[in-house]
C-alpha cells in the first residue's frame, strides 16, 4: 500500500482525506451491510412463511 500523495498538514491533504473517509463510511461502505440484510430477511421469510 502506498500513502496518500502530497504533503501533510494543507488544506488539499484534508479535502483527500475527507473524501476517502466518506468512500469508506458514508453510503458506498454501508450500503453492502444493508445489501447482505436484505439478502438475510428476504431468506429468512421466505423460509418463515412456507
Amino acid at each position: 500500500m502506498m500513502p496518500p500523495e502530497g504533503q501533510g498538514q494543507t488544506l488539499e491533504a484534508a479535502r483527500q482525506a475527507m473524501v476517502w473517509t466518506l468512500f469508506h463510511y458514508g453510503l458506498t461502505g454501508w450500503s453492502m451491510y444493508a445489501l447482505m440484510g436484505i439478502a438475510l430477511d428476504t431468506s429468512a421469510i421466505a423460509t418463515t412463511c412456507r
